[in-house]
């Protein structure tokens, strides 16, 4: 099984981020998650998908080579199937920061 999850946050740096705000406001944050490539589902909380909504929580942003750290809690559109709606998703990671 393969799993891809892409987080995008602005401004870079620890704090909240909100996923898909109501006024374009700082800080944001956009969140995808892809399972099975092909079969999906691919769920999508970008600017532009009515509903989708959450926060993305950064506690560690380090220097190169360090691992960020945070939590998730969201409700992401299934892009791949209009029909299945929405899911929520949580969850922390922990990941080395390469760049």
């Amino acid at each position: 099984m393969f799993i891809g999850v892409s987080i995008r946050i602005g401004p870079s740096g620890a704090g909240t981020f909100s996923i898909n705000p109501p006024d374009d406001k700082t800080p944001w944050a956009n969140m995808s998650i892809n399972l099975n490539v092909l079969t999906g589902p691919l769920l999508d909380g970008k600017d532009g998908v009515d509903g989708t909504k959450g926060n993305i929580t950064i506690t560690n942003y380090p220097s190169i080579g360090g691992n960020i750290t945070g939590t998730f809690q969201a409700t992401l559109y299934d892009l791949s199937d209009k029909k299945s709606g929405f899911y929520d998703v949580s969850g922390s990671f922990n990941i080395k920061r390469t760049q």
